[in-house]
């Protein structure tokens, strides 16, 4: 993934947050649907994952949503492997939190602007391990320092 890639994608990331259109369980409302324009075929390609279960399956439904699935990968910025792994991240950071199927559920339902921080923060931080195009230079922030600047423009957002 290019820095671009990355930018582009943390900014429609924290946009989803900040509107709340950011859920975990929803195709079209994860991460990787927010990332692909609000659009659930992906779907058909890599699987979702099972907040229950913590694990993926695909849905076979034949070639049609199939390659309806890998035409809307094949036309975004992201690759297979990517949109995996940040279907992943975003779906196992709760799942990884509790022992137990209804605590999940709970916590999802009930704390959900919680849960989509813990996604997003989750994402984040698998997107930037995909950067290719990393600065050479030593400019970076610590992450810890990242962390508290995203949480403090998130607080002071007003959302």
């Amino acid at each position: 993934m290019t820095l671009e890639t990355y930018e582009n994608g943390v900014n429609i990331l924290i946009t989803a947050y900040r509107n709340s259109t950011l859920f975990h369980g929803k195709c079209e409302a994860c991460a990787v649907g927010n990332l692909l324009g609000g659009q659930s075929e992906w779907r058909f390609v890599i699987g979702t994952t099972n907040l229950n279960k913590g694990s993926s399956s695909v849905q076979q439904l034949g070639k049609y949503y199939l390659d309806k699935g890998k035409d809307l990968i094949d036309k975004s910025p992201y690759t297979v492997d990517e949109i995996t792994a940040i279907e992943r991240a975003f779906e196992m950071a709760i799942f990884n939190m509790f022992d137990n199927i209804p605590e999940r559920r709970h916590f999802v339902i009930y704390h959900p602007k919680k849960a989509q921080y813990m996604g997003l923060c989750a994402v984040l931080d698998v997107m930037a391990e995909m950067i290719e195009d990393k600065p050479t230079t030593d400019t970076s922030q610590s992450k810890e320092e990242l962390e508290m600047i995203l949480s403090n423009y998130l607080v002071n957002s007003n959302v």
